[in-house]
């Protein structure tokens, strides 16, 4: 039985943790869209903090398999955030986008 996908923010966190930023075709060809991992590595190189604030929003949805299923209940280690899965998604990404905008003109 497999572990499931990484958590978010794994591979950013690997590369950040080595001091390289991937690779991208984004780097050379303008208007190429970056891939998630990407975005990610830059997120946590330009701005730790913003980059932490999306990854927990991605957990409360995702959960800690990363297929938006709940955390086992009882289980040793309890996440550090509320798992909400698709509960409310609408208004929790409205909310989310709204916030991270206003963070954003502040930073």
């Amino acid at each position: 039985s497999g572990t499931g996908p990484p958590p978010p923010g794994a591979a950013a966190a690997a590369a950040a943790a080595k001091g390289l930023r991937p690779r991208s075709r984004a780097d050379s060809v303008p208007g190429t869209p970056l891939t998630y991992v990407e975005f990610e590595a830059r997120m946590q190189e330009a701005s730790p903090d913003l980059m932490d604030a999306v990854t927990r929003f991605n957990l409360t949805v995702l959960g800690p398999n990363g297929d938006g299923t709940p955390p086992a209940q009882g289980g040793r280690k309890q996440p550090g955030y509320t798992f909400h899965g698709t509960e409310r998604l609408e208004h929790r990404c409205r909310t989310f986008f709204e916030r991270m905008e206003e963070v954003m003109r502040e930073h």
